[in-house]
């Protein structure tokens, strides 16, 4: 991470990244012995990065077709962001990671863990519902930044959460994607 960083409204605005990555077949074709290490490369990557940067982590596998993994970072420097991403591309198991969705904006806040779920919904235009009952909405501006201009994302332990809110917004369907937050080891283990 660099010493000078450029930064956007004086180092207010928060920049947010979405990965969706999953798991190529030749990492399932190493020997036991060489997963490990790919893991523990990965983890220590992982937690460089972390320590500049907001990080939380998503399980897909089994409930998203094109990932295994989601990786969610917040900084107010895009610098920090870009070296989080490449410390976790460049190690162990992340050679064997294909990215298949990124998503890049701002936010209004640091997006904290208040669920057990994260729901990601790609919009066209800004949401103007509110959460769903028990349900904390965070959006993710994209636009000039990323493919969809905007990002609903939303946190809880209603797992039907993007139903009722894609419901509120009036669309009868969108690609919402739903993780399951749980800890970078447990996710990385069960891979």
């Amino acid at each position: 991470m660099t010493a000078i960083r450029a930064t956007s409204a004086e180092g207010l605005t928060l920049f947010a990244s979405l990965q969706v990555l999953r798991v190529e077949a030749r990492y399932r074709a190493l020997m036991a012995n060489e997963k490990v290490v790919a893991r523990q490369e990965f983890l220590a990557g992982y937690d460089r990065g972390a320590a500049r940067v907001r990080t939380d982590s998503y399980a897909l596998s089994g409930l998203a077709a094109d990932g295994d993994l989601l990786i969610v970072r917040s900084s107010n420097h895009l610098e920090d962001l870009n070296a989080a991403a490449t410390l976790v591309s460049d190690a162990g198991l992340g050679r064997h990671l294909t990215p298949s969705a990124l998503y890049l904006g701002t936010l209004g806040d640091a997006a904290r863990v208040s669920g057990r779920f994260l729901c990601v919904v790609p919009l066209s235009e800004k949401p103007a519902a509110a959460a769903p009952a028990g349900a904390r909405l965070s959006v993710l501006d994209c636009r000039g930044l990323g493919p969809a201009p905007f990002v609903a994302l939303l946190e809880g332990d209603d797992v039907l959460m993007g139903r009722a809110f894609l419901a509120a917004v009036g669309a009868s369907s969108a690609p919402v994607r739903m993780g399951l937050h749980g800890e970078i080891r447990d996710i990385v283990d069960s891979l």
